[in-house]
């Protein structure tokens, strides 16, 4: 217990080192050149500096920090860190590689709690957002936006819980799209995600996911996109004008939409698939349509690894308007209805 007098402005300054074996509170600095030992619970409500072997900070309870940590040296843990906020020296405005992680606190399971996280990467120039497994995240009438320069990646995507599911009111054009759709978004990253459009439950949904107007470095890994009313996955340019392309996507799944499962439309160039699944479409419709009804061209599309399956009499795939479409290892595994395995 250490009292001191009322207006002592240096807080508490120790020269060697100092232990505290319970709770610990500091209102005010804690200046130590030594070590920083503590066995119960410390709570910083300002900031705290760790420079080298000089200012090491051992702690065997929960140290919880209400702003700033820096760290010069090295930061070792036994048990875990947690912080919704990861930067570094490397994170900038110029060159980003901000971290967040959606962790229910700081930033809630929900669609603004989401968009916050996206958008204060944005501002350092771009980074990753995490979200966690089975979030439960419930969209109603507002998407998800992924700013430039940002990854949006979820730590598993076939779960039994999605990472983001409409609700039974929902109306929305898309629950998951790119923030800019006028040229000037490079790229959108998404990765690890489930997204449920809950069509059942009578929700509306245009689209699961709709990237729009994106460029090199976009990319759409582990993703698993189910029961929309409208599109499942939309790639398209904005216009005649505005075209999208080159992207990538890897081990996606997508079923049980009203629409079309996947719809490539518009002015796209270059979109490379790997392993690609498309079931249980609606009747009617397709597993997947490429399609360009504009005078800019849509072209070089490239899938290894197509599987469909289904028993609606539906089309497989369409390719309509397009030109230099590559496919390599097609398969239908479903009944006979089918109307055209590739129209």
């Amino acid at each position: 217990v250490i009292d001191m007098v009322v207006g002592v402005p240096e807080g508490i300054s120790v020269s060697d080192w100092a232990h505290f074996g319970s709770t610990v509170t500091m209102h005010a600095n804690a200046g130590i050149t030594g070590t920083l030992a503590v066995g119960g619970v410390a709570t910083f409500g300002s900031t705290i500096v760790i420079v080298g072997t000089s200012g090491n900070y051992s702690h065997t309870g929960t140290a919880k920090f209400g702003n700033t940590v820096t760290v010069n040296g090295v930061l070792g843990a036994t048990g875990g860190i947690f912080a919704p906020r990861i930067g570094g020296q490397f994170s900038n405005a110029s060159t980003g590689g901000a971290l967040r992680l959606i962790d229910g606190v700081v930033f809630p399971l929900t669609v603004a709690g989401v968009q916050a996280a996206l958008d204060e990467v944005e501002t350092v120039g771009g980074g990753v957002v995490i979200i966690p497994s089975q979030a439960g995240i419930s969209v109603s009438t507002t998407a998800v936006n992924i700013p430039n320069r940002v990854k949006l990646m979820g730590t598993a995507d076939h779960t039994s819980t999605a990472t983001f599911i409409a609700t039974s009111g929902a109306s929305v054009s898309a629950m998951v799209k790119n923030k800019n759709v006028d040229g000037t978004q490079q790229y959108a990253y998404v990765e690890g995600i489930y997204i449920d459009g809950n069509k059942s439950s009578g929700a509306v949904v245009g689209a699961g996911l709709n990237l729009t107007a994106v460029y090199v470095g976009t990319r759409i890994k582990d993703v698993l996109i189910t029961n929309c009313a409208g599109n499942g996955l939309v790639i398209g340019g904005s216009g005649a004008s505005i075209g999208a392309g080159q992207l990538v996507w890897d081990n996606i799944t997508v079923t049980g939409c009203n629409d079309h499962n996947i719809l490539i439309d518009g002015p796209v160039d270059s979109v490379y698939g790997l392993q690609t699944t498309s079931e249980s479409v609606a009747a009617g419709k397709a597993m997947m349509r490429i399609a360009n009804a504009t005078a800019t061209a849509s072209r070089g599309h490239a899938f290894f690894g197509v599987h469909m399956e289904g028993t609606s009499a539906c089309d497989g795939v369409v390719i309509d308007g397009c030109c230099n479409v590559h496919m390599d290892n097609v398969v239908w595994d479903g009944g006979a209805a089918q109307l055209n395995v590739i129209k």
